[in-house]
This record gives structure tokens, sequence and C-alpha cells, in this order.
């Protein structure tokens, strides 16, 4: 009977014998003619519909009939990066060198991982998987010497976030769900950090940086949870993370310009491959405000390489570490297959590309 079922309703809400229960069984219980009729019931009691799993109530407008209407929409699970960190730490031992530290520093840059990008494989397309990044990870550990070693990743490692850009105006072909570019992303980079580790002599420190224009939270996150783990895991290394548009940093004892080229919310457009004079002057003014005579700017975003000269900055373009996406390679006739640069003790840049299947 309805009587008894609100009676109910109001003193135990959604649940027969202190059990959650589903309308349905509400509705068998109590004698209602159908489980809809029981919902409509108890959202009158509660002053507000129960979404459907799955879904949130977004607005609400009165009818014709001085009744309420409430529209839905779905809304995905939320990521819970808390729980897969906890359960990578679990399972985290301490790496520990006994080395002898050496006096040279090895800079490794690199930027447009893109974890996630789906490609199929083909001439315009080629493979990008977790297989293929962990090659060019063993490549780059293989290449490094026992050196001290400054690691910088330049943006977009993760390939975006619900299939979406930062700035939500692309949509993007993925192959992992976005806890699986959190995890996996993360993985990747325990892994080449492991690696490089084992090739050092002295110590490690990562400056990465969070604000990109594909990723809007994922690569913080990743960062995050890298920094956390590191001090945890290993003794000679540490991690930067910048959130700017812009940062200047010290690498070497020499002011670096730190960006993507794009940022998450205003730079949609970016910074171009060859920089006219209005984008040189903004960064002289960078440049002036800080009372830095000469910089380095060191950025990714269009992956492609290029190490040139201009008045007061040299600018270090380090590529993507994946291959163009197959929508990249077609509409930008991109046949680069992916790489990363290298800087020596001067700040001179030597690009290695990967060859990829």
């Amino acid at each position: 009977m309805e009587k008894d079922f609100l009676k109910h309703f109001k003193q135990h809400g959604k649940t027969l014998n202190g059990q959650p229960a589903t309308w349905k069984q509400l509705a068998e219980y109590f004698n209602i003619v159908n489980e809809r009729r029981a919902r409509t019931l108890g959202e009158r009691a509660n002053g507000m519909p129960t979404p459907p799993e799955g879904f949130r109530i977004v607005r609400g407008s009165f009818t014709s009939t001085g009744g309420v209407s409430y529209s839905f929409k779905e809304e995905p699970e939320p990521v819970d990066y808390e729980s897969v960190f906890k359960n990578l730490v679990k399972v985290i031992p301490t790496i520990t060198v006994d080395q002898t530290p050496k006096d040279t520093t090895e800079v490794i840059n690199i930027s447009d991982v893109h974890i996630g990008m789906s490609t199929k494989g083909g001439i315009y397309d080629l493979h990008w998987n977790l297989k293929e990044l962990y090659a060019r990870l063993d490549t780059i550990i293989a290449h490094t010497s026992q050196t001290n070693i400054i690691l910088n990743m330049l943006g977009d490692y993760a390939d975006g976030e619900r299939n979406r850009t930062a700035s939500n105006s692309h949509y993007l072909q993925q192959n992992l769900s976005d806890a699986e570019i959190f995890e996996e992303g993360l993985r990747a980079m325990i892994y080449l950090i492991d690696g490089l580790v084992l090739k050092s002599s002295g110590t490690i420190h990562v400056n990465w940086l969070s604000n990109s224009n594909h990723p809007t939270v994922v690569d913080k996150n990743i960062g995050t949870a890298l920094k956390l783990i590191t001090e945890l895991r290993y003794p000679n290394v540490t991690v930067s993370i910048y959130d700017a548009a812009f940062q200047i940093i010290d690498i070497l004892g020499k002011p670096v310009i730190f960006t993507h080229g794009k940022d998450r919310k205003f730079m949609h457009r970016g910074l171009p491959r060859l920089l006219p004079d209005a984008h040189i002057n903004r960064l002289h003014t960078l440049l002036d405000y800080n009372n830095i005579k000469r910089a380095y700017l060191l950025r990714g975003d269009l992956h492609q390489f290029h190490h040139i000269q201009y008045t007061r900055i040299t600018d270090i373009m380090t590529p993507s570490l994946c291959p163009p996406s197959g929508w990249v390679s077609v509409n930008f006739m991109s046949h680069y297959t992916g790489g990363y640069v290298r800087l020596d003790q001067d700040l001179n840049a030597r690009h290695y590309e990967f060859t990829t299947t």
C-alpha cells in the first residue's frame, strides 16, 4: 500500500530489513503497481528525484501543471587516483646504487609522450602502444652515461582526459581509459627512473611540466604521485613540478624558460615553430621582468626538433617521444617517427630519432 510505503520510506529510506533495496523490490514488497510508481513516490517524499545510476541532476524546471521536471546527465565514474597510487606504493622496493658520483651532468628532454593515444598501424598511422613506449624508454636508458642526470618532461605526457583535450575543443581517439592512462603513465615513469638510477652514478632531478594543452589534471596527478614515490623509493632522486605556462628555472647554472608551448587554458594557438618579432618581444619582456640578459627557451608541443639562436634567446624545441597520430600524419604530411633531445654541459642540443614498427 502506498501509505505504508511512504511511512517506511520517510523513516528508513530506500531499504528493506536494513539492507539497500531497488525500486522494483520496494514496489513488490508494498504491493505498489510498478517500480516507476515507487520511484515517483520516493522522489516526492525526498523533494528531489534520485538520479539513475551513473547520472546526476543538472537542471530543474516547473511544468505547465505546476510540477517539477528534472534533467539528468551521465556522470562518468571519477578516477580514484589515491587508490591506484596506494596499490603501486605497496609493491615498490627501495633501490640503492653504491657508486662514486661524477661531476658531469647529462640533460635528457622528453615531450609529448601522449600515453593513451590510439593508432592503428599503417603507412600514415604508425604503431603507438605501451610495448613501443617501453622500447623507446629502454633506448633512452641504454644511451645514458654514468653521470648526474636532469630529466625534463615538457608536457602532453598523457594524451588527454575523457577523450578530450584540455580546452574540450578537440575529440581524441584513445585506447586507454583515464584510470589506465594515469596508472600506465606512472608505471612508465617509474620504469624510466629505475633504469636511469641503475645507470647514474650521481643524482637525478626531474623537472615535470604539468601545464600543457592535451591533459587537464592527469599530468599533474602523475607528477605528484611520482614525487611522492621518489621520496620513499630513491635516496638520490628529486622531482620539481611546474604548473605555470612559462617558468624560468635553472639548469646547469643557466636560466631556462621552461614551457610546453601551449597551456591548458589560454594559449590555444601557442608558440609557432619560427618565432616572429611579436613573440620574441613577449619573451624579452619576461626576461626583463626577471632581470635576465639571455636565456634558453626549452619547449615541446609541435612534435619537431630544432635548435635556433634568436636575439637573447636560444630556442630548443624537443620533438614528440611518440609518432604522430594518423590524423596529424595525413593532414600535416608528417612522417617523423618520434624522438628526444640530450643537452651537454653547455646546453648544446643533440637530437635522437626513433625507428618504429
